[in-house]
């Protein structure tokens, strides 16, 4: 940059400001300052070369024509795409009527324009400008030419994009053979190939074969240019993303920390790709169930985006959503639509109306007006992200698999079955033709479909189901992973619904071994609810013994968690109370009475008692009951909950009907104490 500068300096003092010297060196300094990601400065020399230039050569000129091209692909990366296929048509324009079109300068125009209308969301203008680039190409450079295979891996992106992952992998297989024979195994080209497999596969579900790329990318980059570069930290950032996917979040987040530290390094503390870096540790921190933590890294991700690109740039609108989701997650429902409708207002500004990233967000905000209980709202958006992802995209593609999914949870939330289950069933079916079988997106479809089943009452088809979403979880995913555990708790409730208690117990129990291995501690509320679970199932088998010691291991978390005398800790001593009653222990049952007594006592009035993560979470205890002996005194009350906002419809939930919440809600991320708040328990 001081050399140019210099020459700066000697060209205007030599040639006066308006000469083509001036331009040229305009160019160069608007090019380093592109490279450099300052946008703003880059357009302005820029801007200052055309005037020189149209000045001294008018329109139609080819240097003309070049101004415009790099103008174009400024804005670009500033995510201005119509003001950049603008100017890149222009260089279009005036480059056609110099040169034939089989000539090299138009080669790249087409690559240009490809790449912006990749961006806008325009793949069908996109792939008709790759395709012209490659056909020119072809006659111009031959087939074993290196820009030959920078166009097949640009087509074989565009394709990923539409979902023709076949047709994808195909071009991208072109460039890598040719690159491979022409520079051998350790080279950038071989590099980039690999990381395009490796997507495609990724997308397919094909994730072994993903990471397979993804490494034999890393450590052609790690030789080429050693472990500190750009390019080791983006594959350390697809290999955690490939992680996250499997399941292995702890593997994960040592992937992305590398990248972001990395990252840091080449770029410090204000740069996008830090920004991201920080984003996609907070995703993986959120998956970890450790919101606060993700929170922080998002908004960290945040705040460093908006200092480099500004409020209005394409980023923001992502990086506004993973704030959106985090929030979703913890509860926090309007701070996590005002973030989702920040991205949408960023989105609409950027692309028109029919692109994919419009369709993301409007799914989003579906989402969250349906955990709001606003379903009329929810229905609304996720219908619009329907229609545009059905003028997009062909009809089997994963993207509408996903709106279909959430109108199908807006359905079932609002207890419309049949139509809950159209829509899971139009879901699973674009995922098993675009996927297969063995895919988590798949087997989620699987879970929904067989809650439809067990709230229809056919707990032996909810069963089978469930059976099919753990196999491909088992098989896919981190044995430790949510979505296991979860596929293990669902088959425990229906089969204690079933009164088949030996496989309750078997199945509860495996699902509370995972989430002690996730939290690496006991000391967890959903840890404490295991207990109690196992405790219910085995006090209903009459095996008194096990039942207490479960009973009393979920008394010790929530006490270490909640304090002595919280109220989440009565109906744990009234269960105690009841086994110690039925083993002929009169007095530890009244020891344990009266310490339910004082807890409520404390706490003013049991006419004021919410439901508790000992309790109402206690899905399974709300069907028991004990030889003689009334059913827990809170779940008496349960049998009428008034309706409060946000709460499904209907003016009573009965206590049968919570047996489905748990599954239900945290299969999207709300914690059920969380909704339950809003129950009054008269």
């Amino acid at each position: 940059m001081k050399y140019v500068r210099r020459a700066f300096f000697i060209g205007r003092g030599l040639f006066g400001k308006n000469h083509p010297q001036m331009a040229a060196i305009y160019n160069t300094l608007g090019g380093i300052y592109q490279l450099q990601d300052d946008l703003e400065q880059a357009a302005k020399y820029i801007n200052q070369a055309l005037a020189i230039d149209l000045n001294i050569f008018g329109e139609n000129h080819a240097i003309v024509a070049t101004d415009y091209n790099n103008l174009g692909l400024i804005y670009h990366d500033q995510g201005n795409f119509d003001k950049a296929a603008k100017h890149v048509e222009k260089a279009l324009s005036i480059n056609l009527k110099f040169f034939k079109e089989n000539h090299h300068n138009i080669v790249k125009i087409y690559q240009n324009l490809s790449s912006i209308y990749q961006s806008q969301g325009n793949l069908d203008k996109a792939a008709e400008y790759g395709h012209k680039a490659l056909a020119i190409g072809l006659k111009f450079f031959g087939a074993s030419h290196s820009r030959i295979t920078n166009i097949y891996n640009e087509l074989g992106l565009i394709c990923k994009q539409q979902g023709n992952l076949e047709q994808g992998a195909e071009y991208t297989k072109k460039a890598l053979a040719i690159n491979f024979k022409s520079f051998g195994e350790n080279h950038p080209l071989v590099a980039r190939s690999y990381n395009i497999l490796a997507t495609i596969y990724q997308d397919e579900g094909n994730l072994e074969q993903a990471a397979e790329y993804t490494r034999k990318a890393l450590a052609i980059n790690i030789n080429l240019s050693g472990e500190d570069s750009h390019n080791v930290a983006s594959n350390y950032t697809s290999l955690g993303y490939i992680c996250k996917e499997q399941g292995n979040l702890e593997q994960a987040a040592e992937y992305a920390e590398k990248a972001l530290f990395i990252n840091f390094n080449i770029f410090g503390d204000n740069h996008l790709i830090v920004a991201t870096g920080y984003s996609n540790l907070g995703a993986i921190y959120k998956d970890q169930h450790k919101l606060g933590l993700a929170a922080e890294c998002v908004k960290k991700g945040l705040d460093i985006a908006l200092k480099s690109v500004g409020e209005n740039h394409p980023e923001m609108a992502n990086k506004y959503n993973n704030l959106g989701i985090i929030h979703m997650e913890q509860g926090n429902l309007e701070q996590a639509a005002e973030y989702a409708k920040k991205a949408l207002n960023i989105d609409c500004k950027t692309f028109k109306e029919n692109h994919p990233d419009i369709a993301r967000d409007y799914n989003i905000l579906g989402a969250i007006y349906h955990k709001q209980g606003n379903l009329e709202q929810a229905a609304e958006y996720a219908k619009k992200a329907l229609t545009i992802d059905c003028k997009i995209f062909k009809e089997n593609h994963p993207n509408i698999a996903r709106d279909y999914n959430i109108l199908g949870a807006i359905y079932l939330y609002e207890g419309k079955l049949e139509q809950a289950s159209e829509y899971f069933k139009k879901a699973l079916s674009i995922y098993l033709k675009f996927f297969g079988e063995n895919h988590p997106l798949v087997a989620r479809e699987y879970s929904n479909i067989a809650a439809i089943y067990d709230k229809q009452g056919n707990p032996k088809q909810a069963i089978v189901y469930f059976k099919k979403s753990l196999t491909i979880n088992r098989e896919l995913l981190d044995k430790n992973n949510p979505n296991v555990e979860r596929d293990y708790e669902n088959l425990g409730i229906v089969y204690y619904q079933q009164g088949k208690l030996g496989q309750a117990a078997e199945y509860i129990s495996k699902a509370l071994e995972i989430n002690i291995r996730r939290h690496l501690s006991i000391y967890h509320p959903t840890i404490a609810l295991g207990y109690n679970d196992l405790g219910v199932i085995y006090h209903k088998q009459a095996n008194l013994d096990q039942a207490a010691k479960c009973i009393k291991q979920a008394l010790k978390i929530n006490i270490r968690l909640f304090g002595e005398n919280h109220l989440d800790l009565v109906d744990a001593y009234k269960h105690l109370e009841l086994i110690y009653h039925k083993q002929g222990d009169f007095l530890t049952a009244a020891a344990y009475a009266t310490k339910a007594r004082v807890i409520m006592s404390v706490n003013k009035s049991i006419g004021n008692l919410r439901d508790s993560q000992s309790s109402c979470l206690n899905h399974l205890s709300s069907s028991l009951i004990v030889e003689g002996v009334p059913k827990l005194s809170l779940f008496d009350k349960m049998k009428a909950i008034p309706k409060k906002e946000g709460l499904p419809p209907g003016d009573k939930i009965s206590a049968k009907d919570l047996i489905h919440l748990k599954t239900y809600y945290e299969g999207y991320g709300i914690a059920l104490n969380e909704l339950m708040k809003s129950y009054t328990f008269d």
